[in-house]
């Protein structure tokens, strides 16, 4: 601004870029090659690195923008799992992408709530069960074995289950159990004793 009092000449001058994209709206500084959105799917605060480098975190929306990035080169894309809840499964931590020059693109990263549980279980007499002994969930059809005083461990479970086993006397038995609809730490069932199958 300047002039006189009353004639007076005022100007302004703004540099940056504004990115639109999937939903998500990011002021920049000016953006002179490509960019990068990574989505996180709603997980805020999780570190990513852009080449090995930390660039930022994730905001409340699970959204971070990287506005350097150079076009045409296969770049690492990559996030710290270990700020991600225990209730989720996330199907991989990295990716490469190369973007045009002048245009961008979304690394989205495939994380999914799940239900586990810790499960303590007992053969039809009440011993735990044999390490080493094969427990399937009939509903998901995943399978693990038994560790020691009986104990497994699932993930992907729902609100009812069902598990089934042969023991050490050759019966099929099953327990089932249910799990709260919300649940932020994998839950601790049992021990539960099974049921043989011919009991009904």
């Amino acid at each position: 601004m300047y002039g006189n009092e009353g004639s007076q000449t005022h100007w302004g001058e703004m540099s940056g870029s504004v990115i639109y994209l999937d939903g998500s709206l990011f002021p920049s500084n000016r953006i002179n090659d490509a960019f990068i959105v990574v989505d996180t799917q709603g997980y805020a605060d999780v570190p990513v690195r852009y080449e090995n480098q930390l660039v930022g975190y994730t905001n409340q929306q699970g959204r971070l923008l990287i506005p350097w990035v150079t076009s045409h080169y296969p770049a690492k894309v990559e996030i710290d799992p270990l700020a991600l809840p225990p209730d989720v499964d996330i199907s991989g931590v990295e990716t490469r992408l190369a973007v045009k020059e002048g245009s961008g693109t979304l690394a989205s990263f495939a994380i999914k709530k799940v239900r586990s549980a810790n499960i303590a279980l007992r053969n039809s007499s009440g011993e735990a069960l044999r390490v080493g002994t094969w427990i399937t969930d009939e509903t998901s059809g995943n399978t693990t074995i038994s560790g020691y005083d009986g104990l497994v461990y699932f993930a992907h479970l729902g609100i009812h289950n069902r598990l089934s086993f042969t023991q050490e006397d050759g019966r099929r038995c099953h327990v089932q159990f249910s799990l709260p609809e919300q649940q932020f730490m994998p839950a601790r069932i049992g021990p539960l004793t099974c049921q043989s199958d011919n009991q009904g």
